[in-house]
């Protein structure tokens, strides 16, 4: 009974998390949790093809289960590499879906020769040729994971004050936990799967897996923020570029460090002087708006004269801010410093003032 429940707990971890998802999409349509839901559904069909190796089935069941697993192996982490680019990466959702079905396809292909081979002497080159696929996918997905990560991130800088709630830190977390579940992947597959045939060592690798199962369904779960809702707050229009002679390039420079330097002392009137960045959730769109300008103009006036993102600019105004009331009010707890200086988020105020405070 022990045993049963040892080396089927994988399979059942990916299978609730598959169900809670589809009750999230019913509920709400999110097409990063519709990728979500497809690595589910991969992984629990990979772990299922455990349970039927450790479960001693017949040699005609054991053929086909190793072709699905050879096949679930292949796609599960370049799966979930789509879901962080569909977190991450503005382009339509029907190019993943292309791309999701080309790896389907090549996975497919490698599980049919998997069949093919089964009880051959090329099954173990099969095998080990899918297991260098498999580490090339895994280096793959956390090193391009991870770069669309820093590249949402810092997106986020340039358009909003506030950025705690719309990063992707849990995400980011699990692609080092996926990293540690794809070594003990490693480990276990070097061992063989023979090697734990009704060995108590089953349930390490079984209790780990489920608990980083756990930990990745639940980060995508809550999260709520992903590219399309900063694409809904930024501007639609962006101006039209015109072809200029030279002459016309010297002259509209020399017009643009003008009007930059006039636009950042209307910046600094409007933010530091009138103190609109005491305004929660402050966006980049709000402040070009007050100075009758796009984000385009501002992003480069901010970068040229300030070398300061919209978030560090906003963020040493609303620090500086509060570490003047701590002086001027001592009574004040921080958390009332932290709502009159513009934050929505606690721990964002007490991060920006351990590094800007100091």
């Amino acid at each position: 009974m022990i045993q049963q429940l040892i080396i089927s707990l994988p399979m059942f971890v990916c299978g609730i998390l598959s169900a809670e998802l589809a009750v999230s999409l019913w509920l709400r349509y999110d097409p990063p949790k519709t990728c979500l839901q497809g690595w589910a559904l991969t992984a629990t069909a990979l772990y299922a093809t455990h349970y039927v190796f450790f479960s001693g089935a017949p040699a005609s069941v054991m053929r086909v289960a190793d072709a699905v697993y050879t096949m679930t192996n292949l796609a599960v982490y370049p799966l979930y590499l789509v879901y962080i680019y569909e977190l991450t990466d503005p382009r339509p959702l029907r190019l993943r879906r292309r791309a999701v079905l080309l790896l389907y396809f090549i996975s497919a292909v490698f599980g049919v020769i998997a069949w093919h081979f089964y009880g051959t002497p090329a099954q173990e080159l099969v095998h080990n040729i899918c297991r260098v696929l498999f580490a090339i996918s895994v280096v793959v997905t956390v090193v391009l994971g991870i770069r669309r990560i820093r590249s949402y991130h810092q997106l986020l800088d340039t358009l909003y004050a506030d950025t705690e709630e719309r990063q992707l830190k849990g995400i980011g977390v699990i692609l080092y936990v996926l990293l540690v579940m794809s070594l003990s992947s490693m480990v276990v597959n070097f061992l063989g799967r023979y090697y734990f045939i009704g060995s108590k060592w089953l349930a390490i690798p079984s209790l780990l897996f489920s608990c980083l199962i756990f930990a990745i369904g639940q980060v995508g779960l809550r999260q709520k923020y992903s590219i399309r809702d900063v694409e809904a707050d930024e501007a639609k229009e962006e101006p039209e570029v015109q072809p200029v002679t030279p002459e016309e390039v010297k002259e509209e420079d020399e017009e643009k460090s003008v009007e930059t330097s006039m636009l950042i002392l209307k910046l600094r009137t409007l933010v530091e002087d009138e103190r609109l960045f005491t305004q929660p959730n402050l966006k980049l769109d709000d402040v070009a708006r007050r100075l009758g300008t796009n984000r385009t103009y501002l992003l480069r006036a901010m970068k040229q004269d300030l070398q300061l993102t919209f978030s560090e600019y906003i963020n040493k105004q609303r620090i500086a801010y509060a570490l003047q009331l701590m002086k001027a009010h001592p009574d004040w707890t921080k958390d009332d410093i932290a709502e009159q200086v513009g934050y929505a988020s606690l721990s964002s105020f007490y991060r920006n003032l351990h590094e800007l405070g100091e």
